[in-house]
């Protein structure tokens, strides 16, 4: 039986990964079947609360014990075994998305989907490229076996039904540990020299430390319940964390299989084609010198043989900017 869910954040707090904690608990008459999944989806929707990513889980009855891959008060395993549950876990579910939802928040408006079927992988491609619409995704639900409930105006069932459409061709992983909800909102003590260490002794991480700004990268800014996120392509090495990064003690971790770094939302187009809310890859050539705006924002133009857009590299891109300084007209360039 799979759960998705989407949009129970905030700005100001929770984190829908921390859902995949509290499911856990909630459903330990049932085994987890496979990686809990974090999908991110298209990053340009205006409305979207922070990271834009939404959880899929499968519970069923586990025949094949496999690996451990986080503790939620007991270590967590993964388990290969039958999906299909007869009893009704829907309204459990909707109680614990209900629970920890940030809808007090303005722009929360959380979906959760309960069913045995993934809808079409196309939406999953739509979902993490474009913008979908909140009726179309219910008619698509509506034709199948699935239980489907959201509030305020159920956005949240777009990133849900979009991620359980996903079927995993490049993954990578993301080892989540969590705080103490004593500490939640306080400030994080990260030690930068410990983050240096685990990315410099591990092969496969990746996004762990920034040696151009001389800051770890792992750490919410947020008051969210996350402590630190390490991310690579191998589970198993991201547990070095555990023991390597020394900070407050974390008091759940989870491993999630995910689509980070893949990059599924870039698409490939010409100048003309390019529109509002898309990631979009051109090959261009530059026809102004780049200048230094108001605000540490750089600008300059480019065409290709279809038209000519402005393009930029914005103030928090820190020393990538001094890079886009030193073009020159006529210089070739992907963006």
């Amino acid at each position: 039986m799979y759960i998705a869910v989407d949009d129970t954040d905030s700005r100001s707090g929770m984190c829908t990964t921390y859902l995949a904690t509290e499911l856990i608990l909630e459903f330990r008459d049932f085994q987890l079947l496979g990686y809990p999944r974090l999908i991110r989806l298209n990053p340009n929707v205006p409305w979207k609360t922070r990271g834009n990513g939404a959880l899929v889980m499968e519970f069923g009855k586990g025949v094949t014990k496999k690996g451990s891959i986080g503790h939620v008060s007991q270590d967590v395993f993964t388990w290969d075994g039958d999906p299909d549950i007869d009893d009704n876990i829907f309204q459990r579910a909707v109680d614990v998305v209900s629970k920890w939802a940030q809808t007090d928040q303005k722009g929360t408006n959380p979906g959760l989907i309960v069913g045995k079927e993934r809808p079409d992988p196309e939406l999953y491609h739509r979902g993490v490229k474009d913008i979908l619409h909140i009726q179309e995704v219910i008619s698509i639900l509506e034709n199948k076996d699935s239980s489907y409930w959201g509030m305020g105006n159920r956005r949240g069932l777009i990133g849900a039904a979009a991620a359980l459409s996903w079927i995993p061709k490049d993954f990578t992983y993301e080892l989540i540990a969590y705080r103490h909800r004593d500490n939640w909102g306080r400030t994080r003590v990260i030690n930068d020299q410990d983050v240096r260490t685990f990315q410099e002794n591990t092969e496969f991480t990746f996004d762990s430390y920034d040696y151009t700004e001389n800051k770890q990268t792992i750490a919410p800014t947020s008051p969210c319940p996350v402590l630190y996120g390490v991310r690579g392509e191998e589970p198993m090495e991201l547990k070095k964390a555990l023991d390597i990064i020394g900070s407050e003690e974390p008091c759940r971790h989870l491993t999630f299989l995910t689509n980070q770094g893949t990059d599924d939302h870039i698409q490939s187009k010409t100048i003309e084609y390019l529109r509002p809310y898309i990631s979009a890859h051109i090959s261009s050539r530059v026809v102004t010198k780049p200048e230094t705006m108001e605000g540490g924002h750089v600008l300059f133009e480019v065409t290709d043989e279809t038209g000519t857009v402005t393009a930029a590299a914005y103030e928090p891109t820190k020393s990538f900017r001094d890079m886009i300084k030193q073009l020159m007209v006529g210089d070739e360039i992907e963006l």
